[in-house]
């Protein structure tokens, strides 16, 4: 159903105030006493409010027996819920919003996106998409989306005929044909992934390292299995694996140890595995062979005491030097989303060097095709 325009604006200025609320109601128990000190520990400056009707106070802040109860409407309620109910901490990846629609009769998918990309903070946003009851109002945020430089991604459920039935049934959406939807992503450079963990990578990849300045990738790889899934993953997704250049061929293939030639993907454990030198000189010749991008695909071994991870380290450590040497778009994936250790997870933004470090090459590959620009 269309929304007129001077509806909508009046719902985005809602939603805008919601999410940029002056004032915050925090229902529930101590945890929630917590949240309120912590709010104020990092500055926020406007009125924070704790509901509770079971105490007179909890930690030296007064409670509310009520919403009713206090002297303003709040711009927003929180009620809060366990760190163990959320995946995205697992995922590691940055979360500013997260808003859930329903069957989006008060507020849509277009309205939340819209007031997302007005905080300059927002650098990707992500979108489960059951339907759209108004294109247009979608083409439109899409457009502002290009000219903003912000990335929309996105998992479109109800593919299937059962699928589609299925969503009829509790939002009353019309799925539509799937075709089209493939039409619409393309014509406005919207980012379509497969499934919702590879929305989540992808989205981590456009957040942590930003959306590649080109369309040609390079792989480096520590197996031949490796090199075959990624051509396999990066025809289906219509990335480029270009060659490396001919005047760093000759150096790459210097590393093979006479087993091989350099092609891209890169098996670069042939000749340097155990020999962390050598990769940080492979690594950086790679790097330099033409690539508007470059990605490092491995799987650390499951259970593996600490100290048999650090030839794997040794890759990521390579090409976080190659990064820092010569500014080049990089990220980090395994192809067994099960074995990639915490620390390997975190210690690519922790060392500042903005590289993803992602699970499962589907959501890197989703996001290596450059942006859309807006029309001049």
């Amino acid at each position: 159903m269309k929304v007129s325009a001077e509806a909508r604006a009046r719902r985005r200025a809602n939603l805008k105030r919601l999410l940029n609320a002056r004032s915050v109601a925090l229902i529930g128990g101590r945890i929630m006493a917590i949240s309120l000190a912590y709010g104020k520990g990092l500055g926020y400056d406007g009125d924070l409010y704790l509901i509770n009707p079971r105490h007179e106070e909890i930690n030296g802040f007064r409670c509310h027996a009520s919403l009713d109860d206090l002297p303003v409407t709040p711009d927003a309620a929180v009620v809060g819920v366990t760190a163990q109910t959320l995946v995205l901490n697992d995922r590691d990846l940055p979360v500013g919003y997260m808003l859930s629609l329903g069957n989006q009769a008060g507020v849509d998918i277009c309205d939340g996106i819209d007031v997302a990309l007005d905080d300059p903070r927002v650098s990707a946003v992500g979108l489960y998409i059951e339907g759209l009851d108004d294109v247009s109002a979608f083409e439109v945020v899409a457009r502002r989306a290009i000219e903003k430089g912000v990335p929309l991604v996105v998992y479109k459920a109800g593919v299937s005929e059962k699928g589609a039935a299925a969503i009829r049934s509790h939002t009353a959406s019309l799925a539509g044909e799937d075709r089209f939807f493939d039409a619409l992503f393309a014509r406005h450079g919207v980012i379509r992934t497969p499934s919702l963990p590879a929305l989540i990578e992808t989205l981590k990849l456009l957040t942590v390292s930003g959306p590649p300045p080109g369309p040609g990738l390079g792989v480096l790889t520590v197996s031949g299995a490796d090199c075959s899934i990624v051509n396999d993953v990066a025809e289906r997704h219509g990335v480029t694996l270009p060659p490396p250049d001919p005047e760093r061929s000759v150096a790459l293939d210097g590393y093979l140890g006479g087993l091989g030639k350099a092609v891209n993907p890169y098996d670069f454990s042939v000749g340097t595995w155990r020999d962390p030198e050598a990769q940080m000189r492979c690594f950086s010749d790679f790097a330099k062979a033409g690539f508007d991008s470059v990605m490092l695909m491995s799987s650390y071994p499951l259970h593996s005491p600490w100290s048999s991870l650090q030839n794997w380290d040794h890759g990521v450590d390579a090409l976080i030097a190659a990064k820092r040497e010569t500014c080049i778009h990089a990220s980090y994936a395994v192809s067994l989303v099960e074995t990639i250790p915490d620390y390997a997870r975190a210690l690519d933004r922790g060392r500042g060097h903005a590289i993803a470090g992602a699970r499962g090459g589907h959501g890197v590959l989703c996001a290596r095709k450059p942006l859309p620009r807006a029309a001049s």
